[in-house]
């Protein structure tokens, strides 16, 4: 019994120890635990504040990029070679703030690409996100925000939106608490059609530059406008004239009108009043067909907008963008560069024409020819309404439209003629210049010697409205030459070549750094001019007072082109009369009118070819021209008659040959 108790007394002892111990530990440790710090908390999914904010700053400065994308044909920053080209983009404002590039220019292909545009957005992102976060300040009062990379971009255009991915790692640690969180990617999808509105873009500009569908139209308009004086045979006493000036008002205002009603297909458009098969039933007939007797003309009534359908829908190809909505836009505020041929300080005129003596002796022809070259920019718009939430978003780009001698310019897209450009040194355009020099070397004769290097003969390269001076050659290291170098944005021009006394000569630049040019002398003559009667060829006589000769001299079969008009006696003019001919070997055609001052009736005149070369010229001074004066006296009414004599009596022809003769 004792040893039982002594046992229970041990346990309890034991017991009372363990529970002292483990008081003590317990103290202890709450005593060590007081003296840490806490341990951190960390969060590696990013709280739903900082990172909205974020997201909603890459969602603007996203949706700002795309937008101005859109509104430069692709490009958030113009490449230097059309930034520094006033003539490579459409400028929409004065300020050329807005500007849109030509997506084909000099017969390059400047339109972008989707991997381009699609770094372009990255890179703008990353460059305007910083100032949209504004360093955070709007959550200094409660996080502590640092940087812990930099910010890094990408962007995919997809098939119905933009998707746009940042990198940007932050440590994020929250005042109050001390709670420290870790942000690393953001993500942002912008509803916009932009690849739908490129691919649109893209199909409407190779369709352009295949087909030529702005061209075409364009002398289309030329043709039907009878403002628009083309080709024509007209009964009219007296010549026709046309103001070049007023010619290009009414081409503008007819392009500004006409442009909206062109409608590109499977696009969104109005639709038309029947269905295709209507229309296409009709393009089984032709002129011919109604010119039979009887006509075989369609039995249905043909549909109103049959000529809409005809002549202003543009097929693109078969992609459906009928979610797309594509308006072609000219307004005269965006220029126009014309030139008509033949045509004189701005006026056009027409010809007294031959015609039939037997059935036309009463009437006065008028007969009419013009050549036009025509330059002017177009913009197309491509809309998609849903985009950005139904606020819209707008794709601009720009094409350059040209017309060469009546056609589409299929070679040089973008490329001025020089011969109807009024040119202006632009230091910007000339100052951004190639690293490679040109050598450029002018051969020519120089009096009675052969062809050899001519100095001081004055170089340019004149490109769309710019001419840039290349200098003069100069004598070096014993040859004759010019060392200048083209600007950088336009590889197309025309290197120019002047020189008093020389045909000016304009030769296409197609590379490479040493070019020849040649230049044709030209000699100044005095011009006497005398008249024989028809009935009397062998015998000459003077001009009478009222006596007006209307001369045109152009050489023929020569690779350049010379053309001289001379009215004699010339009104207001005390100087002797003179003409420029070529110093040289020429064929000549010549077309001269003999008529009285103050009168429409022709009296006679010179219509041949006549050939000049310099044996004939040596040492003479004087062009003597020969003209036949109809006898008796033709009547008003009686212009045919003239003309058949002119242009068919050989005898007047082989009597009255220009000569070269010296005078004192």
């Amino acid at each position: 019994m004792t040893e039982k108790r002594g046992q229970v007394t041990l346990f309890i002892i034991i017991g009372v120890l363990l529970l002292l111990i483990m008081g003590f530990g317990y103290y202890l440790y709450s005593q060590k635990s007081e003296q840490l710090p806490p341990e951190p908390i960390t969060k590696q999914q990013p709280t739903n504040k900082i990172s909205s904010f974020v997201e909603s700053c890459i969602d603007q400065t996203a949706s700002e990029a795309v937008i101005k994308l859109g509104s430069q044909g692709g490009y958030i920053n113009l490449p230097p070679q059309i930034d520094k080209n006033p003539t490579s983009y459409l400028a929409l404002d004065p300020y050329r703030i807005l500007r849109v590039p030509f997506w084909y220019y000099a017969g390059e292909d400047r339109s972008p690409t989707i991997p381009g545009m699609q770094d372009q957005l990255a890179s703008e992102i990353t460059k305007t996100l910083p100032e949209c976060l504004n360093n955070f300040t709007a959550f200094s009062q409660e996080y502590t925000i640092k940087e812990n990379a930099d910010i890094q971009t990408r962007v995919t255009i997809a098939a119905h939106d933009v998707r746009v991915s940042v990198s940007y790692i932050l440590d994020v640690e929250e005042k109050a608490t001390g709670e420290k969180t870790k942000l690393t990617t953001y993500n942002t999808i912008l509803p916009v059609k932009l690849r739908r509105a490129y691919e649109l873009a893209k199909a409407i500009a190779d369709s352009e530059n295949t087909n030529a569908f702005l061209e075409n139209k364009t002398m289309e308009f030329i043709t039907l406008d009878p403002k628009i004086p083309l080709t024509h045979l007209t009964f009219h006493c007296g010549t026709l004239r046309w103001r070049v000036a007023d010619i290009k008002k009414e081409l503008q205002t007819v392009l500004q009108y006409n442009y909206p009603r062109i409608k590109i297909k499977n696009t969104n458009v109005e639709p038309y009043l029947y269905p295709d098969e209507e229309y296409q039933r009709l393009a089984t007939y032709d002129l011919a067909d109604f010119m039979k007797t009887p006509p075989n003309v369609p039995e249905d009534p043909i549909p109103e907008d049959a000529y809409e359908y005809f002549h202003f829908q543009w097929d693109v190809g078969s992609t459906n963008f009928k979610d797309l909505t594509a308006n072609v836009i000219y307004e005269p505020s965006y220029g126009m560069d014309m030139k008509v041929s033949p045509s004189s300080g701005g006026i056009m005129k027409s010809n007294v024409g031959k015609g039939s003596s037997q059935l036309l002796s009463y009437l006065c022809i008028n007969m009419y020819h013009f050549v036009y070259g025509v330059v002017y920019p177009v913009q197309i718009a491509i809309r998609e309404d849903t985009s950005f939430n139904g606020e819209g978003f707008v794709f601009r780009f720009a094409m350059p439209v040209i017309i060469d001698n009546n056609e589409a310019n299929k070679d040089v897209r973008t490329t001025f003629n020089p011969e109807f450009t009024t040119y202006e040194n632009n230091e910007e355009f000339c100052g951004t210049t190639s690293t490679n020099p040109l050598e450029i070397t002018v051969l020519g004769r120089d009096g009675e010697m052969p062809e050899t290097e001519l100095p001081y003969v004055n170089l340019s390269y004149e490109c769309l409205q710019y001419a840039c001076n290349l200098g003069k050659t100069t004598a070096t290291d014993g040859h004759v030459k010019a060392t200048g170098f083209l600007p950088q944005g336009c590889s197309n021009g025309y290197l120019v070549a002047e020189k008093e006394g020389y045909l000016t000569t304009r030769q296409q630049y197609v590379g490479g750094q040493q070019i020849e040019l040649h230049l044709e002398k030209t000699r100044t003559f005095n011009l006497s001019i005398v008249k024989s009667k028809s009935t009397s060829l062998t015998s000459v006589e003077p001009l009478s007072p009222d006596d007006v000769v209307f001369i045109q001299m152009s050489v023929i079969g020569k690779p350049y082109e010379f053309e001289q008009f001379v009215t004699y006696p010339e009104e207001d003019s005390t100087a002797p009369a003179s003409i420029t001919l070529v110093d040289g070997s020429a064929l000549y055609d010549i077309n001269i009118i003999l008529s009285r001052k103050g009168s429409e009736i022709v009296y006679g005149g010179f219509t041949g070819n006549w050939t000049a070369d310099r044996t004939m010229m040596k040492d003479k001074n004087t062009l003597q021209i020969k003209v036949v004066e109809i006898s008796p006296a033709p009547a008003l009414g009686q212009e045919a008659q003239v003309f058949d004599y002119l242009n068919d009596n050989q005898l007047y022809k082989q009597a009255l040959q220009p000569a070269f003769i010296t005078t004192g």
